[in-house]
């Protein structure tokens, strides 16, 4: 399946609400077409196109499409007219097929979000060896993923699922998260590798593209060892796990989110890591050890700034 597109041209002036009076998109069709503009007024410039409408183009009726694609623009050009603007002539940004300019269908991506523990196995919990903890990180990583959910959500590229319920004490809709009774406070080993085996069986049968482990770290006793580190599998280095752990360095960075001073990038062969060959990464979102993090963990306004970045790393995945 391929498309033709029309384009507005931003202008000085012009804001969100501005081009979908002046083309008669709504906002939601704006963003869907460009999933650039969620958020982002910084990306508006003057002078940058922007998608306005999709027209499909079958092989078989190439010539026709094109024409109805012409008729279109000009219906489009005549209407922006009448608003007191002029949209430029449509231009495709597409790679060339069988003589026709179209763009092909960005592929979906399934992703599987996992956040760390849930049930009777809280993950570290402050106060350290507490029995009613005020915080635990099987909490603080099932509200990310709910955030990061949300935000992958938003463009239909993306298909999502979770390996456990992201609403607080809501019936589980992934896999039976109830096999991870047998844990204790001491994390009974038999029942931990049976949770692990679980989520891993879950990416493998969705047929996931990108499978992300949500977690908290620790470092015993309160520390001054603070800020967020990611993993990838040995095997890894080099591969596209490792661009996106880049790239999401750079986004926590621009985000002033803090990072472990031993360095974002890590190897190791977690059994979640090791046991999914497609892309799949670690992300460890700081210490429960250490105050400033907390703070941060106990803070939505953080946990969707981190979210968001994430969202921004995956959107170069390719």
């Amino acid at each position: 399946m391929k498309f033709e597109y029309e384009y507005y041209t931003f202008q000085a002036g012009d804001t969100l609400v501005k081009m979908c009076e002046k083309t008669g998109v709504s906002v939601g069709g704006l963003v869907a077409l460009n999933p650039i503009l969620r958020g982002h007024p910084k990306y508006f410039e003057v002078g940058m196109q922007v998608k306005t409408k999709a027209t499909r183009v079958d092989q078989d009726d190439s010539q026709n499409n094109s024409q109805t694609g012409s008729s279109a623009r000009a219906g489009s050009q005549n209407s922006s007219a009448s608003n007191g603007t002029v949209n430029p002539p449509s231009k495709s940004t597409s790679v060339p097929q069988q003589g026709n300019n179209t763009d092909v269908e960005p592929k979906t991506l399934i992703i599987v979000i996992d956040p760390g523990h849930g049930k009777v196995d809280p993950g570290t919990i402050y106060p350290i060896g507490s029995k009613n903890p005020t915080l635990t990180e099987k909490e603080i990583v099932r509200k990310l993923a709910k955030f990061l959910s949300d935000e992958l959500s938003s463009n239909p590229k993306y298909k999502i699922h979770c390996t456990r319920s992201l609403d607080k004490d809501a019936a589980v809709t992934d896999f039976d998260e109830d096999k991870s009774t047998g844990y204790d406070n001491n994390y009974g080993k038999t029942a931990q590798k049976e949770s692990l085996e679980d989520r891993v069986a879950l990416a493998k049968s969705k047929n996931a593209d990108l499978f992300i482990s949500l977690h908290v770290n620790n470092a015993g006793n309160e520390s001054a060892i603070r800020g967020a580190d990611c993993y990838i599998r040995t095997s890894a280095a080099g591969s596209k796990s490792d661009d996106i752990l880049k790239s999401l360095e750079i986004k926590l960075k621009t985000k002033s989110i803090p990072i472990n001073s031993s360095g974002f990038r890590k190897l190791d062969d977690f059994y979640v890591l090791k046991n999914i060959t497609k892309p799949a990464f670690l992300l460890e979102i700081g210490y429960m050890s250490n105050k400033d993090d907390r703070a941060n963990f106990q803070s939505d306004d953080f946990l969707k700034k981190l979210a968001l970045a994430i969202r921004e790393a995956i959107d170069e995945f390719k």
